[in-house]
This record gives structure tokens, C-alpha cells and sequence, in this order.
């Protein structure tokens, strides 16, 4: 798919993580930039 690729390339070009955005436990999109100036975590918490 177009848009996979499009993630793809974007992620080759990021040059930190505040260039990233998460979905929060409430479902919003947060920009990882609300977070600089932190000490920040980053845990895959996903299964399978």
C-alpha cells in the first residue's frame, strides 16, 4: 500500500523522536515534542 510506504520513507527522514506521534491510553494522537525536556521511556507493549 501507498500510505505503508509513505510511513516508511517518513520514519527514514525522522532525525529524533520528537518527528513521531503516539496514540495515548484515551485514543488521542499525542506529538512525542509535548515530551521534550523529559526523560522519556519508549515500550512496545503490544502481543500477539
Amino acid at each position: 500500500c501507498c500510505c505503508k510506504m509513505y510511513i516508511f520513507e517518513e520514519w527514514q527522514r525522522a532525525t529524533s523522536i520528537y518527528n513521531f506521534s503516539a496514540t495515548d491510553i484515551d485514543g488521542n494522537v499525542v506529538s512525542l515534542e509535548k515530551y521534550r525536556g523529559n526523560v522519556v521511556i519508549i515500550t512496545n507493549v503490544a502481543s500477539k
